[in-house]
């Protein structure tokens, strides 16, 4: 199955952990492994597949750390990793190309500072981090995205004040 480009395998009963033979599938731009019963760490390879757009891995028992390559493809669009177990830092990889439009974390374990690189992600427009540990201050921009519709940062501990930038609107800015 190596020319797989989308593989769906959401809302069922699966268990164990990600199979490592994933990390041959070198053109996959889709991964949907939501609601299951997948356990163990999210693999590195997975994080390095050179077309992946969308990982949607919510509603899973994953542990462990986001894999620090994810988004260095420069391709991703789409990360939802929500309610899991996932503990750890957010890298600031996650927008390297500057595409990343749904950014969803919410109900982990994530722990540390928001990277300085989310505020400079114009593509985002819906962000979920609430229901973690995530300290600091909100980055300069982050509010302020040209895109964002949801910002979504309740139930962390976060600090600090937010920052006015005078020369943006965050004009569809819908939910905070």
């Amino acid at each position: 199955l190596t020319s797989l480009k989308i593989l769906d395998l959401s809302i069922n009963g699966l268990t164990g952990e990600i199979p490592v033979e994933f990390a041959a599938l070198h053109k996959l731009s889709l991964l949907n492994l939501f609601i299951n019963k997948f356990h163990g760490e999210i693999p590195r390879a997975i994080a390095e597949l050179p077309t992946l757009e969308v990982l949607n891995l919510w509603q899973n028992n994953f542990t462990g750390s986001i894999p620090s390559e994810l988004g260095q493809n420069g391709k991703l669009i789409e990360l939802d990793l929500s309610t899991n177990k996932l503990t750890g830092l957010l890298h600031k990889f996650l927008c390297s190309g500057m595409k990343l439009k749904i950014l969803i974390l919410l109900n982990n374990f994530l722990f540390g500072p928001l990277p300085d690189d989310l505020g400079k992600c114009d593509s985002l427009s819906r962000v979920r981090l609430g229901q973690n540990y995530l300290n600091g201050s909100i980055p300069n921009g982050f509010l302020y995205l040209p895109e964002l519709s949801l910002m979504e940062l309740h139930n962390n501990y976060l600090t600090g004040q937010f920052e006015e930038e005078r020369s943006k609107v965050a004009s569809k800015l819908t939910q905070l």
